[in-house]
Formats: structure tokens, C-alpha cells, sequence
């Protein structure tokens, strides 16, 4: 009861923040916004953007806070010591989801489309997103196979084996999914009216892939702590496989807080202004 006593309150004045962070964007952040993208704001596009980022910051921040709350009540209900996979990693899949609405519910302009331009997922995700997420499901999965031949020590916990199964399941399924996601997000059909929404419409796919990949590269890494738990070894060393898990967690989140939003300009194979043209 002490525990829910002290997460209501929290998950209140989360949503409170979130609400008045995000109820209101200015132009001045749009304007930075699109220029880290290469983007020129216009009438015709400037209410799409603002849009998306209110939308956008809600829903991964609620994401986030449903996924580190929400699994903690679940495990407190059912008298749990703790849940099997870290809150953190929930707290990451909740802001993944929270990027993925925030993309497919998004009110776009209708019109033309321009299905007769080529669009590949390498054109809107930075070169490091796009492949770190695949290293890190080699990696996770590797480690997880792996697991079960290294000596287990003294660890002090049970089930000693299972996050070697989680590391090897859930880096199949997390990196497997995260390509076909990203991939559909980006072939999805892309309405047009203008070459300026064409271009904004770009920016936000950019942005909601480069969101994903880097919230799910950061479940990869907290995957990979947990597979440390049966890699720890005899001799005392497991304070040390502790620490190092514990890094982990702090670049888990920073890749997802600072990778997911660099700003990255979509490359197409020739000018936005030939689409329109195109889908005519």
C-alpha cells in the first residue's frame, strides 16, 4: 500500500507536466524544430507540425509513464516480489507505443498521393539508428545463447536461466519488429496537396522512426543487462556485472532521449517538387 501511496502521486504529476509542457507549442520551437530537418515552415504546413509535436510528447510521455507504472502496480496487485523484466524496459516500450500512435493518429491533409515516389526506410533514419538496432539484436541474442554454457557462480538471485531465454526471444522479436515498424511507417500511403506538406510530412515520418528505433534500441540494452545476470561468474564479480548492467540502463536512456531526436534530413532520390507532379 506504501508503494502505491507513492506512485500515484508521481504518475499525477507527470501527467500534469506532460499536459502543460505539450498543451502549448510555440512557434519559435517549431521553427527550430523543422530547421534541425531541413525544413521551411510555411502556412500551408505549419499547423501539421505543430500538431504532431503536441501530439508526440504527450503520447511517448504518457507511454513512458504507463510502461514504468503501470507493470510495478501489476506485480504489487499480485503480491510479486518484482517483475521478471526491469521496469525500464517497460518504461521504453510504453514510449515506442506512445511515438507509434502518435504517428498513425496524426490528422494529415488530404489529397493526391504521391505513391510514384520511391521511399526507402535508409532515407529517413540516421545510418547509426538503422544499424545499431540490428548489432544490438545480434548482439543480445548472441549473448543469450551463449548464457547457458558460462559457469553461474553465486549469484544472488532464482531462475537463474530465464534471462538468457528473454535475451534470445525478445532480441529476435524487439529487432525484427522494430525494421518491419519502421519500414511500414515509411511506405505507408503519403497524402499530398503541396510539395511544402510533402516535405513535412518527411519530417514527421523521420522523426517517428528515428523515435522508435531509438526507444527499442534502448529495450535491446536493457535486455542485454538482464542476460548479464547469468554471465556473472564465481569469485565475488557480480557487484561488478551490477555496475555494469546499471550503465546500461543510464545509455539505454540517454540513446532514447537524445538519439530519438536528432535532427536528420530525408533524402529522396530526386526533388520534392517533381512528386506532385508524379502522383498527377
Amino acid at each position: 500500500m506504501i508503494i502505491l501511496a507513492g506512485i500515484v502521486p508521481l504518475a499525477v504529476g507527470t501527467v500534469v507536466y506532460l499536459v502543460w509542457r505539450n498543451g502549448h507549442i510555440t512557434g519559435d520551437k517549431a521553427e527550430r524544430w523543422a530547421a534541425s530537418r531541413g525544413l521551411t515552415l510555411t502556412d500551408e504546413n505549419r499547423g501539421t507540425v505543430i500538431d504532431y509535436l503536441h501530439t508526440a510528447g504527450l503520447l511517448r510521455g504518457l507511454g513512458l509513464l504507463a510502461g514504468l507504472v503501470l507493470p510495478m502496480m501489476w506485480s504489487w496487485a499480485l503480491g510479486a516480489t518484482g517483475p521478471v523484466i526491469p521496469p525500464w524496459t517497460w518504461a521504453f516500450l510504453g514510449y515506442l507505443t506512445g511515438a507509434l500512435f502518435a504517428e498513425i493518429s496524426l490528422r494529415r491533409p488530404t489529397g493526391g498521393s504521391a505513391a510514384a515516389a520511391p521511399r526507402h526506410l535508409r532515407s529517413y533514419i540516421k545510418p547509426l539508428l538503422l544499424r545499431g538496432q540490428i548489432v544490438l539484436g545480434v548482439l543480445l541474442v548472441t549473448a543469450g545463447l551463449a548464457a547457458p554454457f558460462v559457469p553461474q557462480g553465486n549469484w544472488p538471485v532464482a531462475r537463474p536461466r530465464l534471462p538468457a531465454l528473454l535475451a534470445v526471444v525478445g532480441g529476435l522479436i524487439i529487432t525484427l519488429s522494430l525494421l518491419a515498424v519502421e519500414r511500414w511507417l515509411v511506405l505507408r500511403p503519403q497524402p499530398v496537396l503541396t510539395p511544402g506538406q510533402l516535405a513535412a510530412d518527411d519530417a514527421i515520418r523521420s522523426q517517428s522512426v528515428q523515435s522508435i528505433a531509438a526507444s527499442g534500441m534502448a529495450v535491446q540494452l536493457t535486455l542485454l543487462a538482464l542476460v548479464l545476470v547469468p554471465l556473472n561468474t564465481a569469485g565475488g564479480m557480480w557487484k561488478v556485472v551490477a555496475l555494469l548492467g546499471g550503465l546500461l540502463h543510464i545509455v539505454a536512456l540517454w540513446v532514447c532521449l537524445e538519439f530519438g531526436h536528432l535532427g536528420w534530413r530525408v533524402k529522396r532520390s530526386f526533388p520534392i517538387s517533381t512528386v506532385k507532379a508524379a502522383s498527377c
